[in-house]
Parts: structure tokens; C-alpha cells; sequence
């Protein structure tokens, strides 16, 4: 039933922040001042391994996390060369991720793209306000990312 379909994606939603949480607590403590060339934030754990993989294949380090107001506090500590930014978050817009990176002056020249499933004329009209480099349509095609390698 649908009831039982939502609370399976709801206790597994919550087991990937609880596993977030867990890895903050140890290893990412650690590896959190390790130098990264791409921020992916995204609530889909998925979409987060699909791109982590295809970009560490190509020889870049990736940092991803589930939350919007992780990225912020990762950004607090390390300056990466690309963000990869979903906008439908859990706790804060992707928007208003983006529009504070581009208002902070150490950070705002970090190219900042979308990964959305939001249609494209809602995404187009938001680029100009969020200061955004761009976005990227899920479901992706691997082409479409060539564009991104002359940041990194």
C-alpha cells in the first residue's frame, strides 16, 4: 500500500542521515581537512555514488554529503573547484545554498551547478537570482559533464 511504500522511504531517508551522522562522528572527522576538487550535495544516496564513482574514475576527489547545511560547514574548511548542488534538499534549498556561496566573498568564485530533476524553465529562471554557473537535468547523460573538467 502506499502508507507502507512511505514509511520504507521514509526509515530508509532517515537511515541515510543517521549514516551520515555516523560517519561524521568518525572517519570524516579525520578526512574532513583532506584537500577535495568536487562538493556534491545531493539527498539521494544514488545520485551521490552514481557521480562520486564517475568523477573518481577520472581521477578527482570527491566530497559528498546529504544536506545542505553540511556543505555550508564543509565549505567553512575547504575551498573546492566545482559544486555539484541538488536544489530539492531536506533541510535548506538548494537555491539558498547557492545564493550563500556566491555571497560570501572567499567562496563565490566556486562554480556552482545544479543536479535537479526540477524542470528546466523553473531551474532557468532561478540562475540568474542564485548566481549559479549552470544545471544539469537528471536523469544525466555522462557527456553533458564534459564541460565541467576545465574547472578542475
Amino acid at each position: 500500500s502506499w502508507d507502507v511504500l512511505l514509511k520504507i522511504k521514509n526509515i530508509f531517508d532517515q537511515s541515510l542521515i543517521l549514516e551520515e551522522r555516523i560517519e561524521d562522528l568518525s572517519l570524516n572527522k579525520i578526512v574532513d581537512n583532506y584537500q577535495y576538487d568536487i562538493l556534491i550535495v545531493d539527498d539521494d544516496d544514488y545520485t551521490l555514488r552514481f557521480l562520486t564513482d564517475f568523477f573518481q574514475k577520472k581521477g578527482y576527489k570527491c566530497k559528498k554529503t546529504l544536506r545542505g547545511y553540511k556543505a555550508l560547514e564543509l565549505l567553512e574548511k575547504q575551498n573546492p573547484k566545482l559544486i555539484l548542488l541538488d536544489i530539492l534538499l531536506p533541510d535548506i534549498s538548494g537555491y539558498e545554498v547557492c545564493k550563500k556561496i556566491k555571497s560570501n566573498n572567499r567562496l563565490k568564485n566556486i562554480p556552482i551547478y545544479f543536479i535537479t530533476a526540477v524542470t528546466s524553465f523553473q531551474v532557468q529562471g532561478q540562475i540568474k537570482e542564485t548566481g549559479a554557473d549552470g544545471f544539469f537535468l537528471k536523469p544525466f547523460k555522462l557527456s553533458e559533464f564534459d564541460l565541467l573538467f576545465k574547472y578542475l
